[in-house]
């Protein structure tokens, strides 16, 4: 538990996302201790690449049928794209009806389990966007295309998450 002063994730490290162990730890703790609506807005940061703010707006009415239609930064939409019907299907069925949870429930919940699982001492939001983006690479997946589902106008900011791979 959390107790005595507010528990923030260490910086000292330089990773920036999470790595398979981790991420085993996560879905894991995803599954046990988050409570439904923020392991699934968790989970849409880690398995789509969305941002918080992205991922919390997040309803069954977003599933169309070529992906996910989310209203990013500078108040733009994009379609993440997700492979298959079924898949869309899928993911729609464990949507809520409606947005149900808040950025800060999120993040509160990240900072618990940083906190109760060492090898997610750096967890957020963000970094669960690293993580996808990382994982996509190593993938093989066209980084113009990763471009496209982060949202990203530029792409030297896509370039950002490519020194993961020389570590």
């Amino acid at each position: 538990a959390v107790t005595g002063k507010k528990w923030r994730p260490s910086h000292s490290s330089p990773r920036k996302a999470l790595d398979e162990r981790a991420q085993r730890v996560l879905w894991r703790a995803l599954d046990e201790e988050t409570s439904p609506d923020v392991a699934t807005v968790l989970r849409l940061c880690l398995v789509l690449g969305l941002r918080i703010a992205e991922a919390v707006s997040v309803s069954r009415k977003s599933v169309t049928g070529k992906g996910l239609r989310v209203l990013g930064k500078g108040q733009k939409w994009r379609t993440v794209p997700l492979d298959v019907d079924a898949r869309a299907r899928t993911l729609a069925a464990l949507l809520p009806p409606a947005p149900c949870c808040s950025p800060g429930r999120a993040q509160r919940a990240c900072l618990k389990l940083a906190a109760a699982h060492p090898e997610l001492r750096d967890l957020t939001p963000h970094v669960l966007r690293h993580t996808f983006a990382t994982n996509a690479l190593r993938r093989c997946v066209d980084p113009k295309k990763l471009q496209a589902a982060l949202g990203h106008d530029k792409f030297g900011t896509t370039l950002t998450y490519l020194h993961t791979l020389r570590e």
